[in-house]
């Protein structure tokens, strides 16, 4: 049977090993939303238009995409629409209450979807899967229009690691609280993929941090004024973080090159600890040029790093002597080898270093505006 060159790429995925064989019907069914799919404009739908949702929405609405979303009030929508030509629909997930039956017309005529909304403590569901799930079905790479689906996850699914390395194959070890409510919801939506076919990629961000929510703006406040999660952080030995620009870039490239049932981990290079990212924040509000210092971590190889062993000691130690002061901390060094080797991804702001200056040098990307 011959396959259509604008449906190359779907079917490729679709018979890798070991994941599904297509069917005669289905395919027909494929072939016909790739001719409808052809030359049509990009159709982009952000459940959750919030710090980073906002910023992927407007990013594709530049690139001449129709782009819709939610956001929570009817307040917040009247503003989307007036400062950024996005039409935002109000919806709270979390009050159970529908979405409006325009919204679910244009959720259904998208091309890509991309859930920013975050699983509540306590809560097995996804709230968005649990609002919308069967127009979500309907979505499918098969019957559908969609080509590209996005869940924002947490590299928090990990769970503690003792200061190792993991990646994207790693043990999920988060078993209780937030960390535990994402591994849940990371479950449900793979479970789209592989039982109903909507195309689902899952990306596990680090800490986000960009222009208005970074370690700059955490280092003008006044010692009292930090939130108890803040000084919580502030104990961890190392911290996986993404400036919300590379967080863009990353999904960007996936919806240029779309592997449904695929996991990247978006993190930048350098897991270094918040004690140590808040002395360069202090240091640059200052005026200050930052003392170099040797990376924290080794190069960032696909082998196991040699002082692996002699690091876990280390947590080990200092846990066993400082228990009694210090809260259980989750700890690990998570990778990012397989956005750079598989989507391309060049970072932007590689550590945490180069995205602080550009942030008080007055750099407002991935919009300049905001």
């Amino acid at each position: 049977m011959a396959i259509p060159e604008k449906c190359n790429q779907h079917v490729k995925v679709l018979h890798r090993p070991g994941v599904v064989r297509i069917n005669l019907q289905h395919y027909r069914k494929f072939q016909c939303s790739a001719q409808i799919l052809e030359g049509a404009t990009p159709r982009l739908f952000v459940f959750g238009l919030g710090y980073t949702g906002r910023r992927i929405a407007k990013l594709c609405n530049e690139k001449g995409w129709e782009v819709a979303g939610t956001c929570r009030s009817l307040e917040g929508s009247h503003k989307f629409l007036q400062y950024d030509g996005i039409h935002a629909f109000p919806y709270d997930p979390g009050a159970l209450t529908p979405l409006s039956t325009q919204a679910l017309h244009t959720l259904q005529r998208s091309t890509h979807i991309l859930s920013s909304v975050p699983p509540t403590e306590g809560n097995a569901s996804d709230p968005i899967l649990a609002g919308v799930g069967p127009e979500l079905k309907s979505c499918s790479s098969i019957t559908g229009l969609a080509r590209w689906v996005g869940y924002l996850s947490s590299t928090g699914v990990y769970g503690d690691w003792q200061g190792e390395w993991v990646d994207e194959r790693s043990e999920l070890r988060a078993s209780k609280g937030k960390g535990h409510a994402r591994v849940l919801a990371e479950a449900a939506w793979r479970q789209m993929w592989e039982e109903h076919r909507v195309p689902v990629h899952i990306f596990r961000l680090g800490g986000i941090y960009g222009p208005g929510r970074s370690a700059i703006d955490a280092a003008a406040l006044q010692p009292g004024q930090a939130s108890g999660s803040q000084r919580r952080r502030a104990m961890q030995r190392c911290t996986s973080r993404c400036h919300v620009y590379d967080i863009c870039q990353t999904l960007m490239a996936s919806m240029e090159r779309p592997r449904p049932g695929a996991v990247y981990n978006v993190v930048d290079d350098d897991p270094a600890s918040r004690a140590e990212v808040m002395a360069y924040a202090k240091q640059l509000l200052q005026g200050k040029r930052a003392r170099a210092r040797s990376p924290l971590t080794e190069p960032l190889t696909k082998s196991e790093p040699s002082s692996a062993d002699e690091r876990k000691a280390e947590f080990a130690t200092s846990r066993a002597g400082e228990g009694a002061k210090r809260p259980q901390l989750e700890e690990k060094r998570v990778r990012n080898d397989l956005i750079k080797e598989e989507l391309g991804v060049k970072l932007e702001f590689p550590t945490y270093k180069e995205g602080l200056a550009a942030i008080q040098s007055g750099d407002k990307r991935p919009l300049e505006f905001f």
